[in-house]
């Protein structure tokens, strides 16, 4: 019997992985600054040690607050988070006048 349980347990460890998946999404699926439509992706969270610039994150909050994730990832577990195309284009605006994150 614990033979059986063991196998069954390590079968589904394997179809579903070691990562851990977290809903990041928030309450609404319309972007609060663009009145926009979002759509929903899963991506790698970001490694733990990771931490950007004070002045890339105050104009993420203020300008582009769901722009694509780009940081270095943490591919034991996972995120499913909106994009909205604007704050993709912002993002992408702010960092050609600004330098990267």
């Amino acid at each position: 019997m614990r033979l059986i349980l063991a196998a069954c347990l390590a079968m589904a460890g394997a179809i579903t992985g070691c990562s851990t998946l977290s809903d990041a999404r928030g309450t609404s699926e319309f972007c609060e600054i663009h009145h926009a439509m979002m759509f929903s992706i899963e991506v790698p969270a970001p490694s733990p040690s990771f931490e950007p610039k004070p002045d890339y994150l105050e104009a993420r909050n203020r300008l582009f607050p769901h722009g694509f994730p780009k940081y270095p990832p943490d591919n034991r577990r996972k995120w499913v988070v909106f994009v909205c195309d604007y704050c993709t284009r912002a993002e992408a605006d702010w960092k050609a006048h600004h330098g990267s994150n």
